[in-house]
């Protein structure tokens, strides 16, 4: 499975890259800058893409809008320290693949990204 991630905390990024990587995912690209992650995406359409939702210049929401205007079918795993009511609603609007709190387990990482 074909996975860019994105996370502008480059120890955050380091993580979730290891973690997949352990789990049997090839890392296609990850990018700590989601203007960056946005051309690689449109470019290399992996199978999913993990992203946070709170970035500056580029936030997880507008993303995940930009890529589905050129690709509507592409799958977003999404990242959060804030999982409130508003926020749920928010992701279902996105159509998310899975939503996840960054507080969650390696092993739940990887079931969000394998389903």
């Amino acid at each position: 499975m074909k996975v860019i991630v994105v996370d502008d905390h480059q120890l955050v990024l380091k993580g979730f890259t290891g973690i997949l990587t352990h789990g049997g995912c090839h890392i296609v690209g990850s990018y700590t800058d989601p203007r960056k992650a946005l051309t690689a995406i449109l470019e290399l359409k992996p199978d999913v893409v993990l992203t946070d939702l709170d970035m500056p210049h580029l936030n997880g929401q507008e993303l995940i809008t930009e890529v589905r205007a050129k690709i509507p079918e592409q799958k977003f795993v999404l990242l959060t320290m804030h999982l409130n009511q508003q926020l749920i609603k928010k992701m279902m609007r996105l159509k998310v693949s899975a939503d996840l709190s960054k507080n969650a387990h390696p092993e739940e990482l990887m079931e969000a990204v394998s389903a």
